[in-house]
């Protein structure tokens, strides 16, 4: 999975998995998450609630700030909600 944080010029910081980046206008993304701030924690949202789950949008690069790869607790979470196989908790697994 190719998640990237990307930076918009409006200020909102998604979380997309990248389709598509080779065009030279525009990128194809999908399954954002935007990151709000609720007062005491970051919160993740969908970009947009009105977008079933893997619906690729076409986003202009004259509207990003920056592309990076995410902090590693949220690519970790964005990848946990998306990801179709089912990961163990990261750790020592112990018996009950």
């Amino acid at each position: 999975m190719n998640t990237k944080l990307i930076k918009f010029t409006t200020g909102e910081e998604t979380i997309f998995e990248i389709v598509n980046d080779a065009r030279p206008d525009s990128i194809i993304v999908k399954n954002g998450l935007t990151m709000v701030f609720n007062g005491s924690s970051i919160q993740a949202i969908p970009f947009s609630v009105n977008l079933k789950d893997g619906t690729e949008l076409e986003i202009s690069r004259d509207n990003i700030i920056f592309i990076t790869d995410p902090r590693d607790d949220l690519g970790e979470q964005y990848e946990s909600q998306f990801s179709t196989i089912i990961q163990p908790p990261k750790g020592i697994v112990t018996q009950l």
